[in-house]
């Protein structure tokens, strides 16, 4: 079978006019490649041709924006065709006069060709690259938690779905049932979304400090698995003041933040353990009404509440979701003035990974970067 060969720059150069002017030199088609990964392909590409000849895009090389990454042109037959990868695509396009001549199996054959001839020696080659594992962002998957469930939360608190007034006919007692089951889940909708933010704001707190964390920490720190440990599993307040001293980047060897501030986290921190733990003091947390008992038996309340202002007593304890979402806000606050203590120098480039939906480690250099586009974030799962 006849070998493929590398286009020239000026075979490549005229191509690009051609597509760029919208007036196709030639027919083309494209195939998707799923019988190889882009790392092996590109691989044994690189051993077999040389870097890639192809168009990398109107963007620098480097820029992780570029929306193709690596594509080698090559003129095989009667046809030019292009390799290329754009994020998770790995395709080729064929152009010619006589594209319909073009015979695709063929071509993908040739390329399992080149990969088998190269399979011993992709594992050596690889290993000379840059390994990276993508990590889906805590801090943002939490953070976007909490912004939805503060929205039920609102829409919920505007839109009450208020007590039935007591029954005074037959036809009110026909209906009681069905407005009573509506008050009931409402209030229960109400208090998941309630407790669902009071347990996960704790956790976008410690989140987005171990975000920081792992990009700024010290190389030392880094090198060392029980210090870098050690600071994951600390409390609150120990973070806090670990922070500037196992990090570089900040301001100043303390973090400028209040004690009423810290407090408040320490507030919302322990009342987050108290739930998930249930340890929570069932004759303070949970107290309802005093009741008394005659012969043990007959209730007597000391309260003048008839049935539905009770119920309303008993399904709104505890749920407080003006006090959920006031927790909220402390905590978006706290957060802001941690990366208030940030230098400039650092500060834009931790800012934008903690937006991001994922970024990149690099486990043998103990780096965490973002070297993927926003743009990848589809593939991300949520």
């Amino acid at each position: 079978m006849e070998e493929p060969t590398l286009l020239t720059k000026k075979e490549i150069i005229d191509d690009l006019y051609s597509f760029s002017k919208s007036s196709y030199k030639y027919d083309h088609k494209s195939v998707f490649i799923s019988n190889v990964t882009p790392v092996d392909l590109n691989c044994c590409l690189r051993s077999k041709f040389g870097s890639p000849n192809g168009i990398y895009g109107s963007q620098k090389k480097d820029d992780i924006n570029n929306p193709l990454n690596w594509q080698y042109g090559f003129k095989w037959k009667l046809c030019h065709v292009y390799i290329y990868h754009n994020y998770r695509d790995l395709a080729f396009f064929s152009v010619s006069d006589e594209v319909e001549k073009f015979d695709q199996d063929k071509f993908l054959k040739k390329i399992d060709e080149w990969v088998a001839g190269y399979k011993n020696k992709i594992p050596a080659l690889k290993n000379n690259l840059r390994r990276y594992e993508s990590i889906r962002n805590p801090y943002r998957s939490f953070y976007d938690l909490c912004d939805s469930t503060k929205d039920n939360i609102n829409h919920l608190l505007k839109n009450p779905v208020n007590f039935p007034e007591y029954p005074e006919n037959v036809s009110d007692h026909q209906n009681l049932q069905k407005k009573l089951d509506k008050v009931t889940n409402y209030y229960s909708a109400l208090s998941s979304h309630a407790t669902t933010l009071l347990c996960f704001i704790p956790v976008m707190i410690e989140s987005y400090m171990h975000v920081i964390f792992t990009i700024l920490a010290k190389e030392a720190v880094k090198n060392d698995d029980r210090l870098f440990d050690s600071f994951l599993k600390g409390g609150i307040e120990i973070k806090i003041k670990q922070l500037p001293l196992y990090c570089l980047g900040f301001k100043r060897q303390t973090i400028d933040i209040s004690r009423k501030k810290i407090s408040k986290i320490q507030e919302i921190v322990g009342l987050r353990n108290r739930l998930l733990h249930g340890n929570l003091d069932l004759r303070n947390a949970f107290a309802l009404e005093e009741v008394y008992f005659d012969n043990n038996n007959i209730p007597l309340f000391d309260n003048n509440l008839h049935a539905f202002e009770l119920m309303q007593v008993y399904l709104s304890k505890n749920i407080e979701p003006e006090y959920a979402l006031d927790l909220l806000n402390e905590a978006n606050e706290f957060l802001a003035l941690l990366l208030d203590n940030i230098e400039d120098e650092y500060r834009e480039n931790v800012e934008a990974i903690l937006k991001s939906f994922s970024f990149q480690y690099d486990r043998k250099e103990k780096i965490l970067e973002k070297k993927l586009p926003d743009g990848f974030k589809e593939f991300v799962p949520v």
